[in-house]
């Protein structure tokens, strides 16, 4: 975990950081709400937290955004 002073005191094990073109608000948006609805999902969580490193992260954020969406 983040020392960081989350409002709820809680600590923070998970940051997520989008760069986007600064004229690009509409696709910030949309990036925004998928990230958003891939972290309401406790195995995307999981594998977030389980994950070696950022290739197996990839990998496995991919496949389960895919199950995501054909289900």
């Amino acid at each position: 975990p983040l020392e960081f002073k989350s409002l709820d005191s809680l600590p923070v094990d998970i940051v997520i950081a989008l760069i986007i073109p600064e004229r690009q608000t509409t696709l910030h948006l949309q990036m925004l709400a998928g990230v958003s609805r891939l972290c309401k999902n406790p195995d995307v969580l999981k594998a977030i937290r389980q994950a070696g490193d950022s290739k197996e992260l990839w990998g496995k954020i991919r496949n389960l955004e895919e199950k995501m969406v054909f289900h």
